[in-house]
C-alpha cells in the first residue's frame, strides 16, 4: 500500500522540483533579456487533461522568444534595426535555455547576434524551429547550422534567399 502513495508522490515531487528549476532559469534569462517572452505548454499524462487538472507544476517552457517580437509595438520598427539582444547576451542565457528540456521552438529573430552564436546555437540539438529571421547572421554561415541540426526547421535571417 506505501508503494502505491510513494510512486504518484514521487513523481508530483519530481515535476514540481523541475517546474521551479525552470522558473529559476526564466528568472535568471530575464535579467538578461527583460523582453524575453517564454510559451508554456502543459506535460503530463493526457488523462488528467480530461478530467479537468491542470496544476501550474505541469508547465514546462516549449517557446523562447529572446525579444518579445510577439507583443511589441510597433512591429514596423523591427525592420529598421535590430534589438539590442547580441552574441554576448545569448552566451550568456544559453546554459539556462538548456534547462529547459521541452524547448521545441527558439525565436533569436530581430536580434543582434551574429555568426560567432553558431556554435552555441548548434547545441540545441532537440528543436523543432529555429528563427533567425532578421538578425544579423549570414545565410552562408547560418546555411552550415543546417548540417549540424539536420531535424530542425531553420529560417535564414534574410526569407528571400532559397535555401
Amino acid at each position: 500500500m506505501i508503494a502505491l502513495a510513494a510512486v504518484p508522490s514521487c513523481w508530483v515531487a519530481a515535476n514540481i522540483t523541475r517546474y521551479e528549476q525552470e522558473a529559476a532559469a526564466i528568472d535568471r534569462i530575464t535579467r538578461v533579456a527583460p523582453d524575453l517572452i517564454v510559451d508554456q505548454g502543459m506535460c503530463g499524462p493526457g488523462w488528467l487533461y480530461k478530467i479537468g487538472i491542470q496544476p501550474k507544476w505541469l508547465k514546462r517552457v516549449k517557446c523562447v522568444d529572446v525579444i518579445g517580437l510577439q507583443v511589441r509595438q510597433p512591429l514596423s520598427a523591427i525592420y529598421e534595426e535590430p534589438f539590442d539582444f547580441d552574441d554576448a547576451n545569448f552566451a550568456k542565457i544559453a546554459p539556462d535555455l538548456h534547462e529547459f528540456n521541452e524547448l521545441s521552438e527558439l525565436r533569436l529573430w530581430f536580434s543582434s547576434i551574429t555568426d560567432d552564436s553558431i556554435p552555441i546555437i548548434a547545441t540545441f540539438k532537440n528543436l523543432d524551429v529555429l528563427t533567425l529571421e532578421g538578425s544579423r547572421m549570414t545565410n552562408g554561415r547560418t546555411k552550415r547550422l543546417c548540417l549540424d541540426l539536420p531535424n530542425v526547421t531553420i529560417y535564414p535571417p534574410d526569407r528571400t534567399v532559397e535555401w
